[in-house]
C-alpha cells in the first residue's frame, strides 16, 4: 500500500508521530485533532491518517507508521 505521506514534511511527520505517542492525538482521528498537531499536514494524508484510523489502526500503530517514514524521509 502506497501512503499519502510522500509530501509531508519530516518534521510535520515527527510531531504527528510524536502526538500519537504521547496521547496528544488518539483513535479514532479527526482532520481537527490532526490539524492542531500538524496545521502543514496535506489534505490527502490527513484523510490516509483519518480513514487508517476508523478502519481499525490503533495509535501506537500509526505512530510506528508515520515515526518510519520520518526516518525514510530523513534518509533521502
Amino acid at each position: 500500500m502506497s501512503l499519502a505521506l510522500e509530501g509531508v514534511s519530516a518534521a510535520t511527520l515527527r510531531a504527528i508521530a510524536a502526538a500519537l505517542q504521547n496521547g496528544q492525538l488518539s483513535t479514532p482521528l479527526s482532520p481537527l485533532a490532526i490539524a492542531r498537531v500538524a496545521p502543514s499536514c496535506s489534505e490527502t494524508a490527513v484523510q490516509q491518517l483519518v480513514r487508517l484510523s476508523r478502519d481499525g489502526m490503533q495509535s501506537a500503530h500509526l505512530a510506528l507508521l508515520v515515526a518510519g517514514s520520518s526516518t525514510k524521509r530523513r534518509r533521502r
